[in-house]
């Protein structure tokens, strides 16, 4: 194991004694969540057993076995290539279709029909790869899977949330700025698996995430640790989930309710680019944050997965390359091999 980076025999701690509910300590316990149980059920102060304690950060965030199928190369490569495909298909799409016609750009107009097709399968193979990780993501947390997986698993719950709602939004735009037709069974279809990925980053959470934060910030600065309180939620993220989508739902329906009664009054100190392209403007608006939301969650999620790697000890789901995650990178194939077919028929 590469994570302990320094001496773990002598914590850095000036404390020269612990409170007599920590000196009676065993650490002997056989799973973080025994150790979790422990710290919460007699109260004890977790800088004091961390520092009685040297093998407790390896209970805590170490794990001795291989972690689960959503860490595997395949897996995670299909899911970047998820990741680019829906930001330039299905957010960076219907701005660049609006700009050809703005612009009249004959070429790139011309492209227009063969560009739609990629569209289509990468909105076709996008759901399906969604509803795998989805299963997989429930199936895996089932399984109590280490802290550090777990974590992992709620960021890739939660992106597919984001690409969920971005292929959504994005045929909704196409069809307001490029007068594109709505396939309606589609948009259904990705409504509810959004229904179900919502109800999932509800659910997948870590459990007493304050008492993990204290164990992550105390293992790095008492044995100079791996950092993974940055990485580490700072509350129920279940709940926090649940919160927010209510106060987002109620906030929007407030400004949509001013909105319309306001409206004729707001027209009056709007400027007439404004009044035009304002529609366009905040969809073009809404997109980009789209992207740099799903790139800024990818980004997380990979050096999530590095760090679980790393706390393994470079231990690969399924001894590395599975039929499952064969067949994750496989599920992309139809779109690029009709990119081939097109390029060189």
């Amino acid at each position: 194991m590469a994570v302990m980076k320094g001496p773990v025999a002598s914590p850095v701690s000036g404390s020269a004694s612990a409170p007599a509910a920590v000196s009676s300590l065993s650490c002997d316990w056989t799973s973080s969540a025994s150790l979790v149980a422990q710290i919460q059920a007699e109260k004890l102060i977790v800088p004091d057993v961390v520092a009685q304690c040297a093998n407790i950060c390896q209970v805590a965030f170490n794990s001795t076995s291989a972690p689960g199928a959503l860490a595997g190369e395949g897996i995670i490569i299909s899911y970047f290539i998820q990741v680019a495909l829906v930001c330039l298909f299905g957010a960076l799409f219907p701005i660049l279709i609006w700009l050809f016609n703005v612009f009249s750009w004959k070429v790139a107009i011309r492209r227009t029909p063969l560009l739609r097709k990629l569209q289509k399968s990468v909105y076709e193979i996008n759901a399906f790869f969604s509803i795998s990780l989805l299963v997989a993501s429930i199936v895996r947390w089932r399984q109590a899977p280490s802290v550090m997986e777990t974590v992992l698993i709620s960021y890739v719950v939660w992106t597919q949330l984001l690409i969920l709602t971005t292929m959504l939004f994005g045929q909704l735009s196409d069809n307001v700025m490029n007068k594109a037709n709505l396939t309606w069974h589609w948009q259904l279809y990705y409504f509810a698996i959004c229904i179900a990925q919502l109800a999932t980053s509800c659910v997948v959470e870590v459990p007493h995430p304050g008492i993990y934060q204290d164990l992550a910030k105390q293992c790095h600065s008492q044995y100079g640790f791996t950092n993974l309180s940055a990485l580490l939620p700072a509350s129920e993220k279940g709940l926090m989930t649940l919160k927010w989508d209510i106060i987002g739902a109620l906030g929007g329906l407030a400004i949509g309710i001013i909105g319309g009664v306001f409206a004729k009054m707001l027209l009056k100190f709007t400027p007439a680019w404004l009044r035009k392209h304002g529609e366009v403007t905040f969809l073009i608006t809404i997109l980009l944050l789209n992207i740099t939301s799903a790139v800024a969650n990818a980004v997380v999620t990979g050096n999530l997965r590095d760090t679980l790697r790393e706390l393994s000890g470079d231990q690969l789901p399924d001894n590395g390359w599975s039929y499952g995650q064969i067949t994750a990178i496989l599920l992309w194939v139809p779109f690029f091999w009709g990119i081939a077919k097109e390029t060189f028929s």
